[in-house]
């Protein structure tokens, strides 16, 4: 029973990971775009 907890802890470990990683990733590029249109609009001047 015990290593079955232990397996069931590390699955939800490594799903979080995986949430973290991808919520990192989506503000990144997010943060990303939002740069490219800043920068495309100073360059235009608008």
């Amino acid at each position: 029973m015990k290593s079955f907890i232990d397996d069931l802890a590390g699955a939800i470990f490594d799903i979080l990971n995986l949430f973290c990683y991808f919520l990192a990733g989506g503000v990144i590029v997010s943060g990303a775009m939002f740069a490219i249109v800043g920068i495309a609009n100073f360059i235009t001047g608008n």
